[in-house]
């Protein structure tokens, strides 16, 4: 009778069908039926179950210290953007695509078919999760190696409250307040003033430093 064997699709290991405690094997995303993702127990990681179904990937990027960072981030002009954009240094290709190695479509041969499709699947999915906050991922233009989470630099221009919304307008209320006694009529001013003192090199010494991660220095 003849027997079924797996075969890994990254390392070629071979198992027996009814052999398979802690392989993956599963239909693959948004393939023809009956074409699978086959990993072996060393080979499989949560980089291949993201290209099977019934599987839910784990989040890539921890989206709320991504939102904060981009909102500290300082706005830069880039050639071919409409308006100014804010980026975050993120890390490099080689530390955090499933393959770990830089190629292109017309210069892959590094890189086997099984690895290039994890690639595309966790590029897939740092996309789908950054459009949701209205962020993308972007290569440096220095470095294309390096990789970073992009936005426009909105500026807001004013703030509407609903009249339904009376703990919003309270709180609105509360902030301009504040303001009537903010000593700063303008801050462009303030800022050349504070040059002119010597107090603006000072003050920046004291707040550059590293943030929780590697961010960039400079914009991509």
């Amino acid at each position: 009778m003849p027997k079924t064997y797996y075969v890994c699709g990254i390392c070629g290991e071979t198992d027996e069908h009814w052999d398979t405690d802690g392989w993956l094997v599963a239909q693959k995303r948004d393939a023809p039926k009956g074409e699978l993702v086959i990993r072996c127990p060393s080979c499989r990681t949560a980089n291949s179950e993201r290209l099977a179904i019934g599987f839910e990937p784990e989040p890539i990027f921890d989206l709320e210290i991504c939102k904060r960072d981009l909102k500290d981030a300082e706005p830069y002009e880039s050639p071919g953007a409409d308006e100014p954009l804010k980026a975050i240094f993120i890390g490099t290709v080689f530390n955090l695509c499933p393959s770990h190695k830089y190629y292109q479509p017309f210069a892959c041969s590094n890189v086997t078919d099984e690895e290039a499709e994890e690639d595309a699947a966790w590029f897939a999915q740092a996309d789908e999760e950054l459009d949701t906050i209205g962020a993308w991922l972007d290569s440096g233009e220095g470095d294309p190696c390096d990789l970073f989470v992009v936005t426009f630099a909105k500026e807001v221009e004013g703030i509407f409250i609903h009249k339904s919304d009376q703990a919003a307008i309270n709180k609105a209320e509360a902030i301009l307040q504040m303001l009537e006694d903010y000593p700063v009529l303008d801050e462009d001013d303030y800022d050349r003033t504070r040059a002119d003192m010597g107090e603006e090199e000072e003050f920046e010494e004291r707040i550059s430093g590293p943030g929780e991660y590697a961010r960039s220095t400079t914009p991509p």
